[in-house]
């Protein structure tokens, strides 16, 4: 297996597994090496990255060691996305000389300018919205990029595109997404996606024909329950809506207590709404190569040419990755899906009737 852990020196891998999802979750790496590099592993500061058959596919720093035996000589790390490091790396937010601060109807931009000052990353684009109230004490500055990421949003505009300009969002509103490249750059908008331009607030899906590279379909899941409304309840009388029409029932009702104002309640649970209308719960297999060549990663779509009843386009909402082998997991409208599945249960008659 050609994979390696590159710090001060290069450790072999005797294996892996990369863990994505969707949102605001950062990915991460497992990887087992030698006890035989433990001791020099373990000093490494700066920053590592793993390289798979000579492609750099992940950039990281030690997280924990999660497992070590010595009689079979390996020891498991976990590698946390790079962007993990400004939790402990730089002092705990603060304003002069007091770390209970409050943006009162501040841009995301200017919050998520204050959150990386002084860590070494840079905003690589933050979308413009209005953040209504915004207060922590004594958080560190992941903690804060998790506040703040209760707030941005992304939607479809009149055109049916992506867009993260608020005032052109027409349907489909979501959280945004945020996501770090190589060069420290930090973004928050809508993964999966290239943006028109750098003056242009339009995103374009990235899409990837995967027909020929799927290896097997695991299994195919449908809910029992469509959410019409989530009411989300946050600190103290803050609390949310959203809901399809005029639909009440069946309702979901969420408790968060860090969510301080109506706006961010309101926005989380659109977010949720949407999410419950949309099918996460078909994975498949694909070939290592296609993922390993660049060209397939986290929030980008896929269309699948067959088999009939699944043919379409989704969202890659995880990925999981070992060696040989790569599972995505991916998003679906759920009507399309039931009709899927009720094609296929036709099928099925055909074949026992003429059997």
């Amino acid at each position: 297996m050609n994979a390696i852990l590159r710090g001060t020196r290069d450790y072999h891998i005797r294996d892996y597994r990369y863990c994505g999802e969707l949102g605001s979750k950062l990915p991460y790496y497992i990887v087992t090496l030698s006890t035989d590099d433990y001791y020099t592993i373990k000093e490494e500061e700066n920053d590592l990255k793993v390289i798979i058959k000579n492609r750099v596919m992940f950039i990281g720093i030690i997280d924990e060691t999660l497992q070590f035996d010595l009689d079979e000589g390996y020891v498991k790390i976990k590698i946390a996305h790079y962007l993990t490091k400004i939790a402990y790396n730089v002092d705990l937010m603060n304003s002069g000389a007091s770390y209970d601060i409050t943006y009162a109807s501040s841009t995301s931009d200017v919050i998520l300018t204050d959150i990386l000052d002084g860590t070494g990353f840079s905003i690589g684009y933050c979308p413009v919205q209005t953040v209504v109230n915004l207060t922590g004490e004594y958080l560190n500055r992941l903690e804060w990029l998790e506040q703040l990421m209760k707030y941005p949003l992304y939607g479809k505009d009149a055109n049916d595109n992506y867009t993260t300009n608020y005032s052109l969002i027409a349907s489909d509103e979501q959280l945004c997404d945020i996501w770090a490249d190589n060069n420290y750059n930090v973004y928050v908008g809508v993964l999966g996606t290239t943006r028109v331009s750098s003056t242009i607030e339009t995103w374009i899906e990235k899409v990837v024909d995967i027909t020929n590279s799927v290896l097997k379909i695991p299994e195919l899941k449908e809910s029992v329950i469509t959410y019409n409304k989530v009411v989300v309840l946050g600190n103290g009388v803050v609390i949310g809506i959203a809901k399809n029409g005029s639909n009440e029932y069946p309702a979901k009702v969420i408790k968060d207590n860090s969510i301080k104002d109506n706006t961010a309640a309101a926005n989380y649970a659109k977010s949720i709404l949407t999410e419950s209308n949309l099918q996460r719960s078909m994975t498949i297999k694909i070939h290592e190569d296609l993922y390993l060549s660049g060209v397939l990663d986290l929030g980008c779509w896929v269309t699948l040419g067959e088999p009939s009843y699944i043919a379409g386009t989704y969202r890659i909402v995880e990925i999981e990755v070992v060696p040989g082998e790569v599972n995505i997991t991916l998003d679906r409208n759920r009507k399309n899906f039931i009709r899927g599945v009720e094609e296929l249960k036709d099928r099925v008659k055909t074949n026992e009737r003429w059997g």
